[in-house]
Formats: structure tokens, C-alpha cells, sequence
């Protein structure tokens, strides 16, 4: 179908109601500076058309305006583009209302004015393999860029986030979400800002083969980094803990344990935990076969132990690493040894403990060896000479001393129970001083002592006296013969309420039937 036009080459005034009638090309034309005629804009008329385009121009300092009007309440204006071309503004886009809304008509975007604003958002696109951005502007010096959800509503993004600057948080969640499978945003993260902070967590990323860092930063020059479960749970590591630090602090920030790493180290410490009944256990592991465990004191303090101490092995050691005392184990042992220290001028004690009322105490050297004493002995009790408990060989010598208060005969020292088919020679040495220094005393006695097959033990005669010298005739010394225990006693006895010291030395020669 032909189109026809019309060529305006001077301007048309319009009075009363303005319109332009088009004769069936709809066209308007220009002629361009060559002298052709130019299609300049075309217009399409719907059959019954009741809402049409509007141009208004207006006086000095006011905008002219495109406006739809009609019989329609509600009327979209549409630029329509060819292709994929562009609508295209030469100049700022100023929007008369607050709202953008998609192809259906629904809000897209909206926009809030601020009264005498100077400040806005930047969106700038990029090329491939460039990041879009949203930036602020304006005359401040430093904006922020808030992002606001409504309510309770979170702001969320499909992907990493990448923050130029800071990222602030406001609101009465400040959380970050994750997405969980089949459950939509969960919070994974909640921050909670301290009135006038100034310290907080800095987090590094890092190249491969450098761990990532979580680090406390702020105006402070120490700040401690705390890390609170809830209720009571815990701290929990999904791996090793490695410490970039030497110490372990408590609760009120003191050293508690410390730690020194070493070069290339393949031996360490292992601490075990236990079920009921068992124990929690410290040992030394590694890629060494033998590993020692050491517990040092420091200076002259020594490693102390609040109970008993247990022995897994039976043997201690030396610092040279060499056996120093080996303890037999017996099964459901009673009866052990105490050792005793002693305060200046008392004597150190080796004593026989335990369940039963009577503890023997052993000492047996190895095949032919000897028990050797490098000083006195001195015996406060019963000796057994032999090691199949019974008396014999050569002379043997015992002394102990004892303190008398009374004129009763008080046993000094006794012999253990005489074996049938003994004989004994016994000499004893005794002497005595009363604590006043008034008076003294020396004894020398003598005594012969068998024991027949079936028999008590007995004395042959009477106790022969080979010394004495005394300032207290009242003070005695004597053999007595115990039938019930088939001992051989040295009695001595000093003054009523009188304090005497007392010593004495047994010699005493054996021989026996058998």
C-alpha cells in the first residue's frame, strides 16, 4: 500500500484543540540539510483508540513533557525498542514517581528521595571477566552503603561476597545465612558490636601452603581472642591444635602450661583419658623405639606426688638410665617397707609395715655376697643372724639402747626365738647414765644358754659377773630367759623416778647340734 506524507517546512501553529490529522501514512517527515525528505516519526492508530500520547511544552526554567492521557484511570507509557537496541537517555534520568516495575507491571525497584541529598549509589557494569559493582558517591567524604532487608528478612547473595571496605551490620540480628539443603537460610555467623568498640577479628585468607588466620586487632596492645560455647558445651577441634605461641593461660589470664617446640621433633607426649575404674594416662610416643618421660623440677624443687605412687614396671632407674632398685611385685602384698627422714641429730628409719601384726624385714645379697655394715649396728628389737632364720657361725655383735623411768627390770634387748639344738655364748656390755649427770654405771656379764630337742630354752648356772662399776647400787643388769617367746633376755633396771640411759652390746657365739 502506498504511504503518503506531508512536508512541513515551516512550523505549524495549532489553535483551539490541538491535533494533526494523518492521511493514512502516519507518518511525519523532515527534509535533512541535503534537501530530502527524512521519515522522522511514524504513528500506529488502534482501531477505536481512546488513549493517546500528549506533548507539552512549558515556559523558561520548567521542563517539557511526554505524557499519556486518555480515557483509561491507569495508563502505561512504553518505549519500544527494535531488535536488541536500547532506550537511550541523553542526560540524567529523572524519575517524577519512586518506583521502577518489571514487564508486568510489578515493583522492581524502589526509590526513596532524600530531601537536599548529595549522596547515592554507583552501578557500574563491566567487561568479561570483571566484577559489577554497586559503589557510593557524592559530596561526604566517607559513605556507607547500607543494604536493609524488611523485618526479619535477610539480605542474601548466590554467591561469594566481595567487600571493597568494611562491611557494617545493623538491626537487631546481625547474622550471616547459608543456604541449608531442603530447609532454605540458616544463620551460620551473629555479630554483637561492645558499646564503643575499638577491638575486633581480622581474618586473612592466604596462599597455598599458608594456613588462613583468625587475628584480634584493634586500638589495644594486647587483646585476647575468647571463643564461648553455650551452656556447657565445648570447645570443640574437628584436628590437631597447633600453638604459634609457648603457653597454655587460665581463666585469669596467668600462665598455666608451657610449651617449648623443638626442631624436627618425632617424640612427644600423649595424654590418655579413661573409662570408670581405670586410669587417665601420660606417655612418652614417637617414631623412637625407647622414650623416656621426664619430670623436672626447676632449680632444687623436686617432682612431688599428692598420693601414692604406682609403679608400672618394677624397676627405678638412675639418671644414667642404669638400675638403681628393682621391686618385686607380690600378688596381694600387705606388707611393704617405710622409709622415714629425720630432723638433725634423729636417725633416718627403714621400717617394716603392713597388715599383719608382726613384719619380718629381709635383707638377702646375691649367691655367696655378704650383708655388709659400714658402721655400729644398733638393734632395737630381735635379730635373726642367718638366712634360714636361725642361729649360727661365728660371733655376732648387736647393741641398742633404751631410757628407763622406775626401778622395774626393762628389757634392753632381746634375742629372736632359739632354735631346738642350740648352745649360746652371750657376753653383754652395758652401760648407763642418769640425765642429771648424778650418777653412772658399767656392766659386764656373762651367760650360757642351750636349747635340747622338744625342750624350752635354759640357762646353764647363773649369770656370771665379769664387771661392774656403779654409783647407784640399786641399778642392775641380767639375763633372762623367756620360755613363751624361747628368747634370751637383757634386762636392765635403774631407780624409782629416775631418768637413765641406757646402752648395750650383745656378743654372742652359736653353735648348734645340726
Amino acid at each position: 500500500m502506498k504511504r503518503s506524507s506531508r512536508v512541513f517546512g515551516t512550523p505549524i501553529y495549532l489553535n483551539g484543540t490541538p491535533s494533526i490529522s494523518m492521511d493514512g501514512s502516519n507518518t511525519i517527515q523532515v527534509v535533512d540539510g541535503l534537501g530530502t525528505s527524512v521519515e522522522c516519526c511514524a504513528f500506529n492508530v488502534a482501531n477505536t483508540a481512546v488513549n493517546v500520547l500528549e506533548f507539552n511544552a512549558t515556559a523558561a526554567g520548567t521542563s517539557p513533557s511526554i505524557e499519556v492521557t486518555g480515557d483509561d484511570t491507569d495508563i502505561d507509557l512504553v518505549f519500544t525498542v527494535k531488535g536488541t537496541g536500547v532506550v537511550e537517555a541523553g542526560g540524567d534520568l529523572k524519575l517524577s514517581t519512586d518506583n521502577i516495575k518489571d514487564s508486568n507491571g510489578n515493583m522492581a525497584i524502589g526509590i526513596t528521595a532524600t530531601g537536599s541529598a548529595v549522596n547515592y549509589p554507583v552501578i557500574t557494569n563491566a567487561a568479561a571477566g570483571n566484577p559489577c559493582s554497586i559503589t557510593t558517591a557524592g559530596t561526604d567524604t566517607d559513605i556507607d552503603l547500607d543494604l536493609i532487608s524488611k523485618g526479619t528478612g535477610a539480605v542474601t547473595t548466590n554467591a561469594e561476597l566481595f567487600v571493597g571496605d568494611n562491611l557494617k551490620f545493623e538491626g537487631a540480628n546481625k547474622q550471616i545465612w547459608a543456604e541449608s539443603a531442603g530447609t532454605g537460610g540458616k544463620a551460620v555467623f551473629e555479630f554483637s558490636a561492645a558499646d564503643n568498640a575499638v577491638n575486633y577479628l581480622k581474618v586473612y585468607g592466604t596462599a597455598t601452603g599458608v594456613q588462613p588466620v583468625l587475628e584480634a586487632t584493634g586500638t589495644d596492645t594486647d587483646i585476647d581472642v575468647q571463643i564461648t560455647p553455650k551452656g556447657t558445651g565445648m570447645t570443640a577441634l574437628a584436628t590437631d591444635l597447633k600453638i604459634a605461641g609457648t603457653d597454655i593461660y587460665d581463666t585469669n589470664g596467668n600462665e598455666m602450661i608451657g610449651l617449648t617446640a623443638t626442631g624436627s621433633a618425632i617424640n612427644n607426649v600423649n595424654i590418655t583419658n579413661a573409662a570408670v575404674g581405670n586410669s587417665p594416662v601420660i606417655e612418652a610416643v614417637g617414631d623412637d623405639t625407647d622414650i623416656n618421660c621426664e619430670l623436672l623440677g626447676k632449680g632444687t624443687g623436686t617432682i612431688k606426688a599428692s598420693s601414692d605412687l604406682q609403679l608400672a614396671t618394677d624397676n627405678i632407674k638412675d639418671s644414667n638410665g642404669d638400675m638403681a632398685v628393682a621391686i618385686n611385685a607380690a600378688g596381694t602384698a600387705v606388707n611393704y617397707l617405710q622409709i622415714g627422714n629425720a630432723a638433725t641429730g634423729n636417725s633416718t628409719t627403714i621400717t617394716a609395715t603392713g597388715t599383719d601384726a608382726n613384719v619380718e624385714i629381709e635383707i638377702a645379697p646375691k649367691g655367696t655376697g655378704a650383708t655388709i655394715v659400714t658402721s655400729d649396728l644398733e638393734v632395737n628389737g630381735q635379730l635373726t643372724l642367718d638366712a634360714d632364720g636361725t642361729y649360727g657361725g661365728g660371733p655376732q655383735t648387736l647393741g641398742t639402747s633404751r631410757q628407763t623411768t622406775d626401778d622395774a627390770a626393762t628389757v634392753l634387748q632381746a634375742t629372736t626365738g632359739i632354735p631346738v639344738g642350740t648352745v649360746l655364748s652371750i657376753t653383754a656390755d652395758v652401760v648407763a647414765v642418769e640425765t642429771d649427770e648424778t650418777n653412772r654405771a658399767v656392766y659386764r656379764i656373762h651367760g650360757l644358754f642351750y636349747r635340747n630337742t622338744a625342750g624350752d630354752v635354759t640357762q646353764q648356772g647363773a649369770t656370771v659377773s665379769l664387771n661392774t662399776i656403779e654409783t647407784d647400787a640399786a641399778w642392775d643388769c641380767d639375763f633372762v630367759v623367756n620360755a613363751g617367746a624361747q628368747t634370751i633376755d637383757l634386762t636392765v633396771t635403774g631407780a624409782a623416778a629416775t631418768t637413765v640411759n641406757w646402752k648395750g652390746v650383745l656378743d654372742i657365739n652359736i653353735v648348734m647340734t645340726s
